[in-house]
């Protein structure tokens, strides 16, 4: 199946959301590739983590700014306080 067709995260994709979403709460910051690298423990490359937040948010679930990725419900919390 093609990449363009999927309209669920994969696995790997799964993990790493939940790496960045783990780095918000606890940090209030956007995480590194190096840091969702050492938190979500797939053994992938720099570039793939870099893919599959692309895919993350081609798929809606963040947004990346400034190269960091900003889950979609910070973005909302921004939203709502104006920012």
């Amino acid at each position: 199946m093609s990449r363009a067709l999927h309209t669920s995260p994969s696995r790997a994709e799964t993990i790493i959301l939940a790496a960045v979403n783990a780095h918000w709460r606890s940090n209030c910051v956007p995480p590194t590739v190096r840091e969702i690298i050492a938190s979500s423990r797939l053994g992938i490359s720099t570039s793939m983590v870099s893919f599959h937040l692309q895919a993350l948010e081609r798929l809606g679930y963040l947004e990346m700014r400034l190269g960091k990725p900003v889950p979609r419900w910070v973005i909302k919390q921004l939203e709502v306080r104006g920012e």
